[in-house]
């Protein structure tokens, strides 16, 4: 009882170390572009101030010789501080846009542009009067150095602003240099955490966390700070998607095991309170598999591997699996789940209807609690419109525009639910996308969100379903080698196995599988992490037919890509106990029956 009860808190708080992850990436990027708005702000002021000497310079050169070559570079010094002068506003601009413009900075490059402009209308003047051959005139006014004047007291209030820009440079530096530090520490927490599941149950284990860090220096003076401002920003952001990747690699082993095993421990279940502890575990692995679920069909869209097969398909399976599925989330939120009855086919991929959907309920279930969901179907001309309610508090005008973005994640009516990555709609739009159709979404605050996509109706769209055979549902007598170098997931997949009827043969390292084919041994199926299996195949010059089914945790898009081009089933972890029992009586080669 106390081993599943530590089990359960750890599996809580990775969710909650993971979500925490994600938050300061979000922030550090923020940070970073705030950093190289400032320093454009010094590097433009910068500009202004150059163009203004030499505007200076020439009208200077103009009136002590009368020779028309110093008006270009007047004429130049003009136009640059003008050009100067409009990106400082945009950049001004583009802060308030972002929201983290700064008063006192707005206020010192208004002054900025005024010294300019007495600047110029002065050393303007004295060009007009060589023009008009007033030269002694325009020589007295440069030995009462006017125009020098003027520059100098434009001089001290760019000199003001460059301080007050780069002192948000150095803050916002400070910021992203203090959000590295924090996702040091609960990259650290997390592998304190999974550590402290290996050790209390035997089932979790962290084999290393890839850690990629840099620490930016400070930034150098004018238009070099900005280019290594966005320089750095590029470097940074690379890094957080390998770390993501590579921790997402990570964390599916240990998920996939502890997975396995709990489907194990439920069947050995005894006393009911045992049972709720299981079910409660259940639940929180459940909620991270589904964080899991939304990276890797990200990773599968951006790899190019997800090709859509349209079929036939009976609204009602897809609805009935969507209604069997979310009906404890639902619960869980006091939510009445109303899934109307219907007897409609469409032309579809079922696997990506059945993601597009699932996606849209659970963000309705997160953010509707207490109320009612409602999924129903309507004919629209030849087309079935798929339509999803909710009686949440509804989405600002403005922000139905942020919905399908990545990492997106509004303000909940329940604060205390916080799982979820903010990648559910993004990923339902970009399946949509795939299907040649689009998520659509209208509300009102107080009363809702409506979302909906359309789909073709079959030929016999309301005839009944073809009868189609069910999958071999267990392993009796079924001969299955199992490679893999993770020994706790090794370990689950060997488990279930067995319980399953199969006998199961555990290889942790490939030259175990040659040396045991070599001596005779037959097996019906091989499931095999994938270099595992290359390795054998190898040593075994491709005599080895038996058939195999690919197992693997990473989710990188080369990895995804080379798995769909080889040909052979293949399956991400965490791996569901019913869908790896599935796979593996459909595959072997003497299935039973």
């Amino acid at each position: 009882m106390g081993l599943a009860a530590t089990l359960a808190c750890a599996l809580i708080a990775l969710l909650v170390l993971l979500a925490a992850l994600v938050m300061v990436r979000r922030n550090s990027a923020q940070a970073n572009a705030q950093s190289l708005s400032f320093a454009q702000i010094v590097s433009r002021t910068d500009a202004l101030v150059l163009g203004v000497i030499d505007a200076e310079t020439g009208q200077r050169g103009y009136a002590l010789t009368g020779r028309a070559e110093y008006l270009e570079p007047f004429a130049q010094g003009q136009a640059s501080s003008r050009d100067a002068e409009n990106a400082l506003r945009a950049s001004i601009k583009a802060q308030k846009a972002a929201g983290f413009s700064d008063p006192a900075i707005e206020a010192a490059v208004d002054a900025v542009a005024r010294k300019k402009a007495a600047a110029l209308a002065i050393i303007s003047k004295n060009v007009e009067l060589v023009r008009a051959g007033k030269t002694r005139l325009a020589v007295a006014a440069l030995h009462a150095d006017e125009g020098k004047g003027s520059v100098d007291g434009l001089r001290a209030a760019a000199s003001d602003l460059r301080g007050r820009a780069l002192a948000k440079t150095i803050e916002t530096r400070n910021t992203v240099i203090a959000s590295r530090k924090l996702i040091d520490t609960l990259i650290s927490s997390l592998i304190g955490v999974t550590m402290v599941s290996a050790l209390v149950g035997g089932w979790v284990l962290w084999r290393e966390a890839g850690v990629l860090r840099r620490v930016g220096e400070d930034l150098a003076r004018a238009n070099a700070e900005a280019l290594a401002s966005k320089q750095r920003a590029e470097e940074a952001d690379a890094a957080k998607t390998r770390f993501l990747a590579m921790a997402s690699h990570d964390m599916r082993q240990p998920l996939h095991a502890i997975t396995l095993y709990l489907a194990s421990l439920k069947r050995r279940a005894e006393t009911p309170k045992t049972k709720e502890i299981l079910l409660n575990m259940e639940r929180a692995a459940e909620s991270l598999t589904r964080m899991f679920s939304g990276l890797l069909d990200l990773a599968r869209i951006e790899a190019g591997v997800l090709k859509p097969q349209i079929t036939d398909v009976a609204l009602a399976d897809i609805f009935t699996s969507l209604e069997s599925e979310l009906s404890n989330d639902a619960e869980r939120e006091r939510v009445r789940l109303l899934i109307m009855p219907t007897s409609l086919r469409i032309m579809t991929d079922p696997e990506l209807m059945l993601s597009i959907l699932r996606n849209l309920l659970t963000n309705a279930i997160k953010y509707a609690p207490g109320g009612r969901i409602l999924l129903g179907v309507r004919r629209v001309g030849g087309r079935a419109r798929i339509e999803v309610h909710d009686e949440g508090p509804g989405i600002p005008e403005e922000k139905l525009v942020l919905m399908f973005g990545e990492f997106v994640r509004l303000e909940r009516a329940n604060a205390a639910a916080k799982e979820g990555l903010g990648l559910g709609l993004s990923i339902a739009s970009r399946l949509a996308s795939l299907l040649g159709a689009e998520v659509q979404v209208s509300s009102q605050l107080g009363k809702g969100t409506r979302f909906w996509i359309l789909a073709d109706l079959a030929s016999n769209a309301a005839g009944a379903p073809p009868r189609a055979q069910s999958a071999p549902r267990d392993l009796k007598g079924v001969r299955v080698a199992v490679l893999d170098d993770e020994p706790d997931s090794l370990g689950a997949m060997l488990r279930v196995i067995e319980d399953a009827g199969g006998v199961a043969t555990g290889f942790g390292f490939a030259d175990r599988y040659v040396e045991a084919k070599r001596g005779g041994a037959r097996f019906d199926l091989v499931i095999a992490d994938p270099a595992l299996h290359i390795q054998a195949q190898a040593a075994l010059a491709g005599a080895d037919a038996t058939p195999a089914i690919i197992v693997t945790g990473a989710t990188d898009a080369g990895t995804l890509a080379r798995l769909e081009q080889a040909g052979a089933p293949w399956m991400v972890k965490p791996i569901p106990e019913d869908q790896l029992i599935a796979q593996a009586a459909l595959h072997a080669a003497h299935a039973p029956g």
